[in-house]
């Protein structure tokens, strides 16, 4: 059954059961990556589902899902596994995570090589010795400190706004949003 924002709402329990877009109608989806064949894809190429946010959203359905700051996939690939028909949308302005990215989701969402920030134009990303924690802000001593993680340097990067990448009705949908650092 189509919801009023073109999603399937006929899977039930939603927090433990999703359609699957690799053959089983619904799964349970287990805490641990390894444990979830649809997981595989990405943990070949060293990305692991941030599951963990099934606790929080599991229970939402979504057409779209946007991914600010997506590295290389983690959340995507949850999204892309709790709602496998919405419309994937995710920002990474680093090269390198972008390309894993790329080959995480396999051609099933919208890449954009782009930061997100008020006004378009160029900045400088703060690159972390851990990439997934890489900001347009600078990274602060706590979060250095708490993370075990230096500043490796800056790169000047694309940034626009949101609005400039999206369709407007889509703008004005409610989305779910990870990693925004802008």
């Amino acid at each position: 059954m189509q919801g009023k924002f073109g999603y399937d709402s006929s899977y039930n329990n939603a927090l433990t059961t999703t359609n699957l877009p690799y053959g089983s109608k619904t799964a349970q989806i287990p805490q641990a990556p390894a444990q979830c064949p649809a997981c595989w894809p990405a943990l070949l190429q060293g990305v692991a589902a941030t599951l963990e946010h099934d606790s929080a959203l599991g229970r939402e359905r979504f057409a779209a899902v946007i991914d600010v700051g997506a590295n290389k996939g983690q959340f995507a690939t949850y999204a892309r596994l709790r709602w496998p028909r919405a419309r994937l949308i995710c920002f990474e302005p680093l090269p390198e995570p972008r390309a894993k990215l790329a080959r995480v989701t396999r051609g099933r969402a919208e890449i954009q090589a782009c930061a997100l920030g008020a006004a378009p134009g160029e900045g400088e990303l703060h690159l972390a010795t851990r990439a997934d924690y890489s900001s347009l802000l600078a990274l602060g001593e706590r979060q250095k400190t708490l993370f075990g993680m230096d500043e490796a340097g800056v790169l000047r990067v694309p940034i626009q706004r949101l609005d400039a990448c999206i369709s407007a009705p889509l703008a004005r949908g409610r989305l779910p949003r990870a990693g925004s650092r802008c």
